[in-house]
């Protein structure tokens, strides 16, 4: 799946791999870094596309997946070497 890139104070991109279960996110504070958070249902990441507007995606992201998903901090350039770029 390609980046979805989002209007968002906190959230710059993400996406979604399903073969995985993992969401990658990237933060605008952060643009270098990406969050891979593990195990994440389709329908979380379905919620987190639709959140745009209200709640918003940060709001989303800080209510919902923050706080239940374990998570790794890999820099951009190792995800492209690995295909998730």
């Amino acid at each position: 799946m390609k980046w979805i890139e989002v209007e968002s104070q906190n959230i710059l991109k993400f996406k979604y791999s399903g073969h995985s279960n993992e969401l990658a996110i990237v933060f605008r504070k952060r643009p270098k870094l990406v969050y891979v958070y593990a195990l994440v249902p389709r329908w979380v990441f379905d919620q987190l596309r639709l959140a745009g507007g209200s709640p918003g995606y940060g709001e989303y992201f800080h209510a919902n997946i923050k706080p239940n998903y374990q998570f790794e901090i890999v820099a951009i350039a190792a995800l492209r070497r690995g295909g998730w770029a």
